[in-house]
């Protein structure tokens, strides 16, 4: 039960977070004013940013356990069907993503 929770829950964030993301570039590129073009970029590049981070997380679908001297991740994603160097490469990418998607927040937040 718990794990068909986890499947389900996980496809619907997927998903929504998909569309969302693609829906946000599809208007930010047709819809946006003149007045807001510099602000714009900001919004496009979180957009593109979130968009990675939502299919990184297809592709691993893992867990992040933090300690003060260790990561540990776990994955149960698609990811070891390629290699557990893939996945490595994706747990990677997924902290970069977090990290730069916070920093485009606080920035949007601080031009805005």
């Amino acid at each position: 039960m718990a794990v068909s929770l986890h499947f389900f829950l996980h496809y619907f964030i997927v998903i929504f977070g998909f569309t969302a993301n693609a829906a946000s570039i599809v208007v930010i590129l047709r819809k946006t004013p003149r007045a807001l073009q510099e602000y714009s970029v900001l919004l496009l590049n979180l957009a593109v940013v979130e968009l990675l981070s939502v299919l990184n997380h297809f592709i691993f679908d893992g867990r992040f356990f933090y300690s003060s001297t260790t990561t540990l991740y776990i994955s149960s994603g698609p990811c070891h069907v390629i290699s557990g160097s893939f996945c490595s490469f994706l747990s990677a990418t997924m902290n970069v993503v977090m990290m730069h998607s916070t920093a485009l927040v606080g920035l949007s937040f601080w031009y805005r």
